[in-house]
């Protein structure tokens, strides 16, 4: 009896074990599927051009730094790096800041309208881009902000804000409003007592929220691609510089993907970590 419950055991085991590792399998196969056009990318921008458009590809050929020095020298990538971190880093700051009031709102008092307020700043988070360029193309040219980084600022804010909101409301609804409460009957008025309660509980959904604000502000291409043509353009839009009459120089586009892409990847690394810290902080600091 005690063998054949021993033998059972031990086909349970096998089974969780083999379970384990077809579930490990699945991932990775996926993981690899999405990581493949980037490793492409990586790969590719080392190549010289005649090597990337050849058939059959050559994959052993020899690599080159060529692309990523004509990208820099003569495409001047530095420049269009430059107004994508302005545009992104001030997009990010002012959307947060200008949220907080309001997620605090939504998540610590109750009032007439609160749902259809809410539902509202959805619609505008879905609004299509496409269909606002004419519209904000004409107001930029009629308020002086054609081609510069306020333009594109305050064109993103109408997003970005909306998203913070619902981002920010969460993590506040996590803090315990008795901790506010606790420093209320201490004498700290309502603004203290977040200041020094619940903004420091906060950090890592401030944190959180600002790199995905990040990641959209630097990645977004309709709007810089139209309100923009040389002292504000953003990296995305450089990608027309490659497209030639009849031709794609795809090294010198590949390098340039790479060099707008490191940020990103960056960021969702740091998103990875702060994400978990910032959903799990209220309930931990509680």
């Amino acid at each position: 009896m005690n063998e054949q419950h021993n033998q059972t055991g031990i086909r349970r085991k096998w089974r969780r074990g083999l379970d384990t590792l077809a579930g490990s399998l699945v991932v990775w196969i996926i993981f690899l599927l999405f990581l493949a056009p980037y490793l492409y990318l990586i790969v590719w921008s080392f190549k010289y051009p005649g090597d990337i458009q050849a058939y059959p590809p050559r994959f052993f050929s020899p690599f080159t730094l060529l692309n990523y020095k004509q990208v820099f020298e003569d495409v001047n990538i530095s420049f269009y790096l430059r107004n994508s971190t302005i545009v992104a880093t001030v997009t990010t700051l002012l959307s947060v800041l200008l949220a907080l009031p309001a997620a605090y709102s939504f998540a610590r008092f109750r009032f007439w309208g609160q749902d259809w307020l809410a539902y509202l700043l959805i619609a505008i988070m879905v609004a299509p881009l496409i269909a606002l360029v004419y519209p904000f193309l004409v107001m930029a040219n009629q308020l002086g902000l054609n081609d510069s980084h306020l333009g594109l600022i305050l064109f993103y804010l109408p997003w970005n804000v909306p998203f913070a909101v619902w981002m920010l409301r969460t993590f506040i609804s996590d803090v315990p409003q008795e901790l506010e409460e606790s420093a209320q009957a201490d004498g700290c008025t309502r603004l203290g007592a977040f200041g020094r309660i619940t903004a420091p509980l906060l950090l890592p959904g401030f944190f959180t929220t600002g790199i995905f604000i990040f990641i959209g502000a630097w990645n977004e291409f309709v709007i810089a691609f139209f309100l923009t043509s040389t002292k504000a353009r953003t990296l995305p839009t450089t990608i027309d510089f490659f497209l030639t009459y009849g031709s794609f120089q795809f090294a010198p586009m590949f390098a340039a993907g790479v060099v707008g892409t490191l940020p990103i990847a960056v960021c969702a690394l740091l998103v990875r970590r702060y994400y978990l810290a910032g959903t799990t902080a209220g309930a931990l600091k509680g």
